[in-house]
Order: structure tokens, then C-alpha cells, then sequence
């Protein structure tokens, strides 16, 4: 009887044994391997060197949700000066239909620049536009003023038979463009370019070698 509990007991002494080399090697597995070393050309070991990606932050502008709750912000405090000209900000800065600025430089006709009017009646001009007369004998006046920076609007009227189309030789201001058929007045507003001299003229064919040219001076 003694010896079979101590038979028992030895199994027991055993199998204790076996677990506690189980969990041994079963943590020592799952240990984190060692880190390569790095030797120096003495063949000292070096430090493990830890590369850092440096992230900074890049300035970005409004997005497009800000940009279009600003267009319809400067909207609403805008002026409408005529029938389907661009309006003006309360800051005096020429609108697209979205509020935001208009480009002078941008393709004629096309969303980003100047738009002109409707056909005006004579009290439907814009007051302190530019009045311009043309017809075969030229530009009336030839040279015309504007301020830097300022709403500048010109309307534009055929005194003949003919359909007229001023516009300016500056790349700068290539999206300004108003046309007009015979004894018509239509008008178009933007922001005044940097000080200067700027040439008009009109781009019908052959009109221009006939005379018709003028200059905006910039001051």
C-alpha cells in the first residue's frame, strides 16, 4: 500500500516536471527574436539605428465646401449692375456666377472670365460706365482711364451697319470681350489691371487696320 502512494507521488513529481519544461519552451518561443547587430568597421557592436519619417504638415487651401459657402457669401451682399453682367462684390471685386473672383486672363465666353451683358437701353447702362461709340471712322473716345485694382465697366455701342468686337492685345486681359451688332449697346465689367498702358482694339476682320484701336491707360 505505502509503495503504490509513492509510485503515485513520483508520477506526479513527473508530470509536474514535464509541464514546467511545456511552459519553458513555450514562452521562450515566443519571445522577440533578437535584433541583428550591426558591427563597425572595428567590429564593435553598434546601437540598432531606428529611422524617424518626419511628417510635417503642408498648408492647403479652402476646400471646396468653403470655397462655395464664400462664392455664396459675397453673393449676397454683391451688386447686380446689369442683365446678365457679372455682379460686384462689396469689396468692389467682379463675381462669377459661384462667387468667386473673375479671371481676366481666362478664355473668352468661358466660365472664369467677364461676361458681357444683355443688350442695353440707354437707362439700363450701368452708372460711371465707360461709354465707347464705334463704327468705320474708329473708337470714340480712343483713349480710356481706369484705376488699378478698381471695377472698371465699359459699354460698348455700334454707331453703324456693322457687328463690332473690342478687345485687348494684353494677354492679361484676353477673357475681356464684348460684342455687338448694329446699333447695339452691350457692357462688361472687371478688375483693372496693374498700372499701365493697355491697347484695345476691334478684332472684326479688317477693322482693326482700319483704325479702330484705342488704350486704356491704368493709373
Amino acid at each position: 500500500m505505502e509503495n503504490s502512494k509513492e509510485i503515485k507521488k513520483a508520477w506526479l513529481i513527473v508530470v509536474a516536471l514535464i509541464l514546467i519544461v511545456l511552459v519553458i519552451v513555450f514562452f521562450g518561443k515566443t519571445k522577440t527574436a533578437p535584433t541583428e547587430e550591426i558591427l563597425s568597421n572595428e567590429g564593435e557592436v553598434l546601437e540598432p539605428v531606428v529611422a524617424v519619417t518626419e511628417i510635417t504638415e503642408t498648408e492647403t487651401g479652402p476646400s471646396e465646401g468653403e470655397q462655395a459657402m464664400e462664392g455664396q457669401k459675397a453673393l449676397e451682399s454683391a451688386k447686380t449692375l446689369a442683365l446678365n453682367m457679372n455682379q460686384v462684390s462689396a469689396e468692389g471685386v467682379v463675381l462669377t456666377t459661384n462667387g468667386l473672383p473673375a479671371d481676366n486672363s481666362a478664355l473668352p465666353g468661358s466660365f472664369a472670365a467677364p461676361y458681357q451683358s444683355e443688350v442695353l437701353e440707354e437707362n439700363e447702362i450701368p452708372r460711371g460706365a465707360i461709354r465707347l461709340k464705334i463704327s468705320v471712322d474708329g473708337f470714340e473716345p480712343k483713349e480710356i482711364s481706369a484705376v488699378a485694382g478698381k471695377a472698371v465697366i465699359i459699354a460698348l455701342t455700334s454707331m453703324d451697319e456693322n457687328v463690332h468686337i473690342l478687345r485687348f492685345e494684353d494677354e492679361s486681359l484676353r477673357g475681356i470681350r464684348i460684342i455687338v451688332s448694329p446699333e447695339e449697346t452691350r457692357a462688361i465689367v472687371f478688375n483693372a489691371p496693374e498700372k499701365g498702358d493697355y491697347a484695345f482694339y476691334c478684332e472684326a476682320e479688317g477693322h482693326q487696320e482700319r483704325g479702330e484701336s484705342g488704350t486704356m491707360r491704368v493709373k
